[in-house]
């Protein structure tokens, strides 16, 4: 059987739709991946952009987050230095109480403690103790190291020291040889009243 023969328009014709089905397949084929690649692209750049511009907002707004970091560090450090209790015998107490922990911690003999009367000093209540205590030259810079050295900030006045004239010591204990008083003053914040 013999093929009917096309005539050379319609070779022309069928050439040229063979080659436009090809070229269509050929761009369907490549396009459709690479364009799956740029808009994956054109998310992750939008991506990007938006998180640029996150960074950036909080750049700007830096300096003012250091600042405050720096107060507040600054606060809390300044918070610190304050008797932390939160009424003028709380605090009394726990003035006593150190006291007591660094005077056996020391080695030395606590005799006596008397609350001195407090008073408003500016914005902020001053509370007072006096100690009197027998103790070691070791033991009181010890003990004057240990309640110097905070938090809270405490200050030790009217510091008296006399020599004890040849007190005996039992066998094995630390000799004390100082009779020693002083005022031992810390603060509260004027808001905790």
């Amino acid at each position: 059987m013999s093929q009917p023969r096309l005539s050379p328009l319609q070779s022309r014709l069928l050439a040229l739709g063979i080659a436009l089905l090809l070229l269509l397949g050929l761009f369907l084929g490549l396009y459709r991946p690479l364009s799956g690649v740029r808009e994956a692209a054109a998310e992750r750049l939008q991506s990007l952009e938006f998180r640029l511009d996150k960074y950036r907002q909080l750049s700007a707004r830096r300096e003012a987050l250091e600042q405050r970091y720096l107060e507040l560090k600054g606060q809390g450090a300044a918070d610190q230095a304050f008797l932390n209790q939160r009424s003028e015998a709380l605090a009394v107490a726990a003035l006593q109480q150190l006291v007591k922990q660094q005077v056996v911690r020391s080695g030395g003999e606590l005799s006596r403690l008397q609350v001195n009367q407090s008073r408003q000093e500016a914005q902020y209540q001053r509370i007072s103790i006096n100690v009197h205590l027998e103790s070691s030259v070791e033991g009181l810079a010890k003990l004057l190291y240990g309640l110097e050295q905070g938090p809270p900030a405490l200050f030790v006045d009217q510091l008296m020291v006399r020599a004890l004239n040849g007190a005996a010591t039992p066998k094995g204990t630390t000799p004390r040889e100082l009779d020693v008083s002083f005022d031992l003053t810390g603060y509260l914040r004027g808001e905790a009243l």
